[in-house]
């Protein structure tokens, strides 16, 4: 089954709308325009850059953390291990998922496993 990701705010799922539509991959809700990610694929890369796990509950403090690390990063000094695994568009995409939920009050990333 493996790790799936969603964005939560009081207690409910929570999602905003990206435009263009972000490419990342969908999790327990079949793709991230329904508010989840395929967290498993994305585990080892937020692991090697950030220093922190998706496999607890983060929230809105270890998130801007994990997006700073994002952002600190560009595509082509990951190393090549990570690299291989997603691409260039799918890790702007994902800097641009986490910037932007950054930013709304009281938001958690919770895991599914």
């Amino acid at each position: 089954m493996g790790l799936d990701n969603y964005w939560v705010k009081n207690g409910k799922v929570f999602l905003l709308k990206f435009d263009p539509l972000l490419r990342v991959r969908g999790g327990m809700f079949s793709d991230p325009a329904h508010g989840s990610f395929r967290g498993e694929d994305y585990a080892l890369l937020i692991k090697a850059l950030s220093g922190l796990s998706l496999r607890s509950v983060l929230r809105t403090g270890t998130l801007r953390k994990i997006s700073a690390a994002l952002h600190r990063t560009s595509y082509s000094e990951l190393p090549k291990y990570l690299r291989s695994d997603i691409s260039e568009v799918e890790y702007e995409d994902l800097k641009r998922m986490f910037s932007k939920y950054v930013e709304v009050p009281g938001i958690r990333l919770e895991p599914w496993y």
